[in-house]
């Protein structure tokens, strides 16, 4: 009974050990893209994670890139992705100042209109119950 003890013991303790631990691929190659200072290298990575809807790693880049490619012409692309990707998060609160500050910072882009409808559709995903507060259901009805 003893040496069983000492034998889950000593398993238990060298579980955390590097050397049983199988090395995982993405997470390392994330995090030296992550670490790169090849910014087009991070867009163009930050768009396979987007397009294969891996949405987390996206939004970490998109996230490092909108803060340093701000008044480049892949600025607007960025930002765009970046709300969509706290969209399908389902982080409404983020994607709703994102969508707003993309209407707000880009008045004459096409895109604008839709920017505007899904950050009215943040605020009703965001809805509570009929029988709670409705602030939010509020926010999302057009006001006449």
């Amino acid at each position: 009974m003893r040496s069983l003890f000492l034998a889950f013991t000593l398993l238990v303790a060298f579980s955390s050990c590097s050397l049983f631990k199988k090395s995982s691929g993405p997470p390392t190659n994330f995090n030296k893209i992550l670490k790169s200072t090849d910014y087009a290298f991070k867009l163009q990575m930050a768009e396979k994670y987007y397009l294969n809807k891996d949405y987390n790693h996206a939004q970490i880049l998109y996230d490092d890139l909108y803060r340093v490619m701000k008044g480049s012409e892949h600025f607007e692309a960025i930002w765009y992705k970046y709300a969509y990707c706290a969209f399908y998060l389902k982080d409404y609160i983020n994607a709703e100042n994102l969508f707003k500050g993309f209407a707000e910072a880009f008045p004459n882009s096409p895109k604008t209109d839709e920017m505007e409808y899904m950050r009215a559709f943040c605020f009703w995903k965001q809805s509570p119950k009929h029988e709670l507060d409705q602030t939010n259901t509020t926010k999302a009805t057009p006001q006449f």
